[in-house]
C-alpha cells in the first residue's frame, strides 16, 4: 500500500476503524501515509482521548494479539498429541492383528 501510494497508484485511505490500519503504532502509518502523499479517514474514530487511555487500548490491542497467537499454538501442541495417541493406538491394533 505505501508502495502504491508513493507511486500515484493510490491518494486516498478509508476505513471503519483506526485498528483496521494497524493495531498499535497508528501516529506512525498515518505520518507515512501522508508523506507519501495520502490521506486517510476512518468512518468511526475517537478523538481527543487521554493518553492514558490510548495506552491502555494499545495494550489490550497487544494482548489480545498475543493470546490468539498463544492459544493457537497451544491448540496445535493438543492437536499433534491427538494425532500421535491415534497414530499408536493404530499401530498397537495392527500389530495385535499380526500376533493373532
Amino acid at each position: 500500500m505505501i508502495n502504491d501510494l508513493e507511486k500515484g497508484k493510490i491518494t486516498h485511505i478509508k476505513a471503519t476503524y483506526p485498528d483496521r490500519i494497524t493495531r498499535f503504532g497508528r501516529t506512525y502509518i498515518e505520518h507515512i501515509i501522508t508523506t507519501a502523499g495520502g490521506d486517510i479517514q476512518y468512518l468511526h474514530e475517537q478523538e481527543n482521548l487521554p493518553i492514558e487511555q490510548e495506552l491502555l487500548n494499545d495494550f489490550m490491542k497487544l494482548l489480545a494479539s498475543f493470546s490468539g497467537k498463544f492459544y493457537k499454538m497451544r491448540s496445535m501442541s493438543n492437536q499433534k498429541k491427538v494425532l500421535q495417541l491415534a497414530e499408536h493406538e493404530l499401530e498397537k491394533k495392527e500389530e495385535e492383528k499380526q500376533g493373532r
